[in-house]
C-alpha cells in the first residue's frame, strides 16, 4: 500500500480558505512553535528582538565558527540586499563574500543567501547561457538550503523571493513560491511576531500574485479578497483593490 505524503502549508491554506481543515497535520508542529518562541526570547536578549525578516539568526546558533563569521554575514547581508535594489557591483561582492564564508562555516542560512546572489548574478548577466545557468545554480542551493532547514523562516523568505520573481515561461517556480509563501503566512497566523504585519500582508499579494501566474485566477482573486479583509496598510489596500478590478 502506498504511504500518505504529510500534508503541507499550502493544502492547510486551501482547506482554511476553500474547505474542512479537520484532519489536516500541518508542517509546523507544536515543538517547533515552541522552540520558535525560544529562539524569539534569545534574540530579545541578545537585542535582536527587532530583526527583521533577513535578520541574522542562523538555523543553529551554537554553529562552530559562526560568531567568527558573523561581521562578514553582515557585511555579506547588506550587500547582497543592496543588489536585490539593483545594485550589480554589490550583487558580485556579496556572492564572493559569501562564497568565503560558506568554505569556513557550514550554515543553511549562509547557504541560502549565496543561492539567492547567485540567482541575482544570473539576473545581472547579459549572455542567456550564462543567465539561466546561474539561476539554476542558485535554485539548486536554495532547495537544499530548505531541505535541510525546513523551517528556518528567513530561507523560506530567500526562497519565495527567488522562485516568485524569476520568469514562469522559463523556470516553472511558481508553484516553490506558492508553497513558500502558504508556509510564510501558516507560520505568521500561529505567531504573530515572527515578522511583521506588512510583511504578512505582502505575501498575501504576492502569493495571489503567484496563484495568477500559474493560471489560476480563482484562488487570486481569493487570496487577494482575504487580503483586504486584513490589510492595515492604504497603499496594500489600493494594491489588492487594483488586482481584483483587473
Amino acid at each position: 500500500m502506498e504511504e500518505k505524503k504529510g500534508h503541507t502549508a499550502q493544502d492547510w491554506f486551501e482547506k482554511k480558505h476553500w474547505g474542512n481543515l479537520q484532519g489536516f497535520q500541518l508542517e509546523m508542529s507544536k515543538k517547533e512553535l515552541k522552540n520558535k518562541k525560544k529562539a524569539k526570547k534569545k534574540r530579545k536578549k541578545l537585542g535582536l528582538d527587532n530583526a527583521s525578516t533577513s535578520s541574522l539568526i542562523p538555523y543553529d546558533e551554537a554553529h562552530n565558527g559562526f560568531k567568527q563569521s558573523h561581521a562578514q554575514l553582515e557585511e555579506a547581508v547588506t550587500l547582497h540586499d543592496q543588489g536585490i535594489e539593483g545594485d550589480k557591483e554589490a550583487v558580485v561582492k556579496a556572492q564572493e563574500l559569501l562564497q568565503q564564508i560558506r568554505q569556513e562555516v557550514q550554515d543553511p542560512l549562509i547557504e541560502a543567501y549565496y543561492g539567492s546572489a547567485t540567482c541575482l548574478l544570473g539576473r545581472d548577466a547579459i549572455n542567456p547561457n550564462v543567465r539561466m545557468a546561474k539561476a539554476l545554480s542558485g535554485l539548486k542551493v536554495l532547495d537544499q538550503a530548505v531541505k535541510t532547514a525546513p523551517g528556518h523562516v528567513d530561507i523560506r523568505v530567500l526562497r519565495s523571493q527567488v522562485c516568485f520573481r524569476l520568469p514562469e515561461k522559463y523556470f516553472h517556480r511558481s508553484t516553490t513560491a506558492i508553497n513558500d509563501f502558504c508556509q510564510l503566512i501558516y507560520w505568521y497566523e500561529q505567531d504573530r511576531e515572527l515578522f511583521s504585519q506588512d510583511f504578512y500582508e505582502q505575501c498575501l499579494i504576492d502569493l495571489g500574485d503567484a496563484y495568477q501566474n500559474v493560471g489560476n485566477k480563482k484562488k487570486a482573486q481569493a487570496i487577494w479578497q482575504q487580503g483586504l479583509t486584513v490589510t492595515k496598510d492604504p497603499k496594500h489596500s489600493k494594491t489588492l483593490k487594483k488586482r481584483l478590478n483587473s
